[in-house]
Formats: C-alpha cells, sequence, structure tokens
C-alpha cells in the first residue's frame, strides 16, 4: 500500500471522530442547504478528499470558474482558510485578499463583463437595469460576517457603481492563522431573473489573495433564473461547466425539483466520494434509514444513510443514500463530490456524469 493509500485510509477511519472534533470546537461550520464547494491550489492540479494542501477555499468559489445557478434571489458566499473537505487544517499563516465582484453577461458561449462588452446590443442590457428609476434593479453584494464575529457592511447594488464593479479590501478581508477562519458575503440577484428560464446578468465573484504570495484567485458566475422543472420531478445535474471535456478539481451534484417523496442518490465509489456533511446532521437532511441487509428499518439508533446497490445491472456495484424530499420546504440541494482516482481525468470515456446518478419516487417512504 502506498502511502496516499495510507494516508486516505486513515482519514475515513477516523472520519466521524474528525467531524466530532470539528463540531465541539466549532470549526468552520458550512453553510445553508448543503452548499459545499471552492478548492483553490497553487497551480492547476486535481484535488481528491485525502488532499490536505488546499487551504484557501469556498464554498462556491474555485480554481476554475463555473456559472453556478441559484434556486433563489440570494446566496451567502463563504472564504475560508481551510480546504472545504478537511476543516480540522488550517492554514499557518495570515491570508489577505481583496473582494471583486462584477457584474457580466453571456454573449454567446462567453461570459463577459459588462463594463468590458462591446457587443452592438449593449445598450440593451444597460436599459434593462433601468439605473435611476423606481425599477431600477439590484445586483448586490455585502459583507455580513467577519471571521468569528457579525459584520452588517455596506449593501453595494453593482448597477449604481462605476463599471458595475466593487472591490472589498480593507480589515475585513483578512483570515486569521492557525485558526479556522470564515468570512461571508451575501449576494442578492434582481428578482426579474426569476421570470425567464435563462438568466440575464450574472454576478461575478473573485476572492484575489495578496498574501501569502503562493495562493492563487478563486472565483465563480452566480446567476439565478425560473425554474424549468416539471411538477412533481427531481433531478440531479453536474453543475460544473463542460464537465463531459474538461476535468475539474472536485464536482458539484445538484437535485431540484417539485414534490413530496423520496430520491435515491447513486454513486460510483470506486470513482467519487461523497462529503461526509452531506449526512451529518448539521446539514439538515433526512434520510431513509437501512439495515446490514440494505432493508428499510426504523430503528434510529442502528440504521444506516447508505446502502449497496443490488438487483440493478446498470448500477451494480454502486452505493446509494435515499434522500426525503419536499419541495415546500426544499426545492435544491447540492452535493460536493470528491475523486477516488486523483491522476484519472474524468472526460471522455470517464466523464463524471457516468459514475452519479438520481432516482425520484413519488411515494414516500413508510418510515417518513
Amino acid at each position: 500500500m502506498n502511502t496516499f493509500d495510507s494516508i486516505k485510509n486513515r482519514i475515513k477511519k477516523h472520519w466521524t471522530l474528525i467531524w466530532l472534533i470539528c463540531s465541539v470546537l466549532g470549526v468552520g461550520v458550512f453553510v445553508v442547504f448543503a452548499s459545499y464547494t471552492g478548492v483553490n491550489s497553487v497551480k492547476r492540479v486535481v484535488s481528491t478528499k485525502s488532499s490536505s494542501s488546499v487551504l484557501f477555499s469556498s464554498n462556491s468559489l474555485k480554481s476554475s470558474a463555473t456559472s453556478q445557478r441559484l434556486s433563489s434571489t440570494d446566496y451567502t458566499i463563504t472564504v475560508c482558510n481551510y480546504a472545504q473537505d478537511n476543516t480540522s487544517e488550517v492554514n499557518i499563516s495570515d491570508i489577505t485578499y481583496t473582494l471583486n465582484a462584477y457584474l457580466a453577461i453571456k454573449a454567446g458561449d462567453k461570459y463577459v463583463k459588462l463594463s468590458d462588452y462591446t457587443g452592438e446590443d449593449k445598450q440593451n442590457y444597460v436599459n434593462k437595469l433601468k439605473v435611476g428609476t423606481d425599477e431600477q434593479r439590484t445586483y448586490s453584494i455585502q459583507m455580513i460576517k467577519d471571521d468569528s464575529s457579525t459584520y452588517t457592511g455596506e449593501i453595494i447594488n453593482l448597477v449604481t457603481q462605476n463599471d458595475y464593479s466593487v472591490s472589498i479590501s480593507d480589515n475585513y478581508t483578512k483570515l486569521s492563522r492557525s485558526k479556522s477562519s470564515t468570512d461571508q458575503f451575501k449576494i442578492i440577484l434582481d428578482s426579474k431573473e426569476l421570470e425567464g428560464t435563462e438568466p440575464e446578468f450574472y454576478i461575478y465573484v473573485e476572492a484575489v489573495p495578496t498574501s501569502p504570495s503562493a495562493l492563487s484567485t478563486i472565483y465563480n458566475r452566480l446567476c439565478t433564473a425560473q425554474s424549468t422543472a416539471d411538477v412533481a420531478s427531481w433531478i440531479g445535474t453536474l453543475i460544473d461547466e463542460d464537465c463531459s471535456t474538461v476535468d475539474h478539481d472536485f464536482y458539484n451534484y445538484v437535485l431540484t425539483g417539485s414534490g413530496v417523496g423520496t430520491v435515491d442518490v447513486l454513486w460510483n465509489p470506486e470513482k467519487f466520494e461523497i462529503n461526509e456533511f452531506f449526512f451529518s446532521e448539521m446539514s439538515g437532511n433526512e434520510f431513509v434509514l437501512y439495515n446490514g441487509d440494505g432493508e428499510v428499518t426504523e430503528d434510529t439508533s442502528t440504521g444506516l444513510k447508505v446502502k449497496n446497490v443490488t438487483g440493478d445491472e446498470s448500477h451494480s456495484g454502486w452505493k446509494m443514500a435515499t434522500l426525503k424530499v419536499d419541495s415546500t420546504k426544499i426545492n435544491r440541494y447540492q452535493i460536493q463530490l470528491y475523486k477516488v482516482i486523483g491522476s484519472l481525468s474524468y472526460t471522455g470515456d470517464n466523464k463524471a456524469s457516468d459514475f452519479i446518478d438520481c432516482e425520484y419516487h413519488k411515494s414516500v417512504s413508510t418510515n417518513s
């Protein structure tokens, strides 16, 4: 057994203890609706669950931007001094950074900052913002937490800013060394976005570290639009861009839909591991429990949230967890997936979407 496998096995063996210690010490609890992601490294390398070297991260911002589609008009972004998959290991250096936010659009297949866009239809986008009128749109950002203390910063509407952008950089954008440290920023997208099925504007957010110099920028584009999910239907989608052709540091699988019932989340354990927070009590997620034989049980003291898939050739050898869903309470779940084989590119014949799946069942489980 090589060193990589040895370290990984030890982490997996003591994962429950690690989470318990983190909970007791108040170390880096994640934010609403099982919202994960955002890993950065010195250069573009594959990041796996066992990695302990990525100590500047976010629940959304990443080392390669995607377009994260939200189910509502507001969202909280975190910036942390630890890796999202290991809150017990923190950066030993103070981290200072600048948080930039820009209003952006999608022109053809490219995403462009509105201030940089030179297309003939630029004025059409500007007119939609209705600056200076009673119907002026709001695409804003606000710092709401500075490290361990609540901080109410100014609500900055990008629509009214020069170049439709803002930079936040002062004593508040600093992560303290040698302890779990997290800043939070709230973004708000205009409610007009929910009237169409495709986003009109995006908020591009980037955290640019100024110290230590070895760290790299993490960033993302955030948007929202009307849901196209069918009535009483839940679907699962990898939201990372161009997953079939681009290999990512990690992957985000989002369940969205409407209706009450259960969703079977199925994954190939030889290719993916699911962030343990998804199964933790802190996530607030409810699951159908199984006994050791994979049968539904009402025994909450010994019931298992994960079982082996049987009797299904298309998912033979896979794992499965059954999530209880009710769209009147929550209509979106985001699951972070870690690559098991860090050296393998999850593209082409090994594309990431082949290793994760879901199945919705309208009828509620008998133990609900």
